[in-house]
């Protein structure tokens, strides 16, 4: 993610309490599974809920900033409305943005708990993975480009949406605009992707907790400062599940 200007940012507004606010960083997923912003939405009460979905930036902005940047113009978007973060959590790939942006917070001089919940630090092997992981959901196959750029990961995923969309039967004069509806997406994902695993992690200014399913494979890397609370539940319920919202308040004594 580079460009010249300001990434234009803004938190979504689930809970409008002005007491102990909580700002959940997650994504919209291409499917329709539950987010942690979901579960916290239904489960949390007596607090302000805001959710930060950072390939929006990305996808609105052609001039969107490095991490730190974006995690800055994201801290200064929350204090400019009057949202002062309790708690910041982050899910999965998100975890490493929520590290920034509690250190871009504390560099305005505020000190919010920080939660991780089931952490993914990107590298080129998970974004690696992911594409995989995209190619097959559009029916594909074949080998990955030899090199990891947002410009070749787009070239792929846009031949294979059009073989998609074909096989679909959507009309000729209607295939550019659906792929480029659709690449959008992708081009949010893949550059905030490929941005964090060129990214260092922040030292932490202050612990935090990094909370994980009993059968996770999320290794604690990265973790310098955090406490690891393990959930007696597994990956898969994670985000459906009322201990995962009882770790995350725990954080905070509540």
């Amino acid at each position: 993610m580079s460009g010249d200007g300001p990434a234009k940012v803004a938190a979504q507004t689930l809970i409008d309490e002005p007491v102990a606010p909580i700002v959940v960083v997650d994504f919209a997923r291409f499917s329709t599974d539950s987010t942690l912003a979901d579960l916290l939405h239904r489960e949390v009460r007596g607090h302000g809920l805001h959710r930060i979905d950072a390939m929006k930036a990305v996808v609105a902005s052609p001039a969107a900033k490095e991490v730190s940047d974006l995690a800055l113009a994201y801290a200064d978007s929350l204090l400019h409305t009057g949202v002062v973060p309790e708690i910041v959590v982050g899910h999965c790939n998100a975890s490493r943005f929520s590290l920034h942006l509690a250190s871009a917070l504390g560099q305005r001089g505020h000190r919010p708990t920080v939660v991780v919940v089931e952490p993914i630090w990107p590298t080129l092997d998970t974004i690696a993975a992911d594409l995989r992981s995209v190619r097959e959901s559009l029916g594909a196959v074949g080998d990955l480009p030899d090199r990891l750029t947002l410009s070749e990961v787009l070239a792929v995923v846009e031949q294979d949406l059009l073989r998609k969309l074909r096989a679909d039967g959507v009309p000729e004069d209607e295939l550019e605009q659906c792929t480029r509806m659709l690449l959008a997406r992708y081009r949010g994902w893949f550059g905030f992707l490929l941005a964090n695993s060129r990214t260092s992690d922040p030292v932490p200014a202050f612990p935090y907790r990094m909370i994980v399913a009993n059968d996770s494979e999320a290794a604690p890397v990265a973790a310098a400062g955090a406490s690891v609370h393990r959930l007696p539940i597994e990956a898969k319920d994670v985000l459906h599940s009322h201990a995962t919202v009882a770790a995350i308040l725990a954080a905070v004594g509540r």
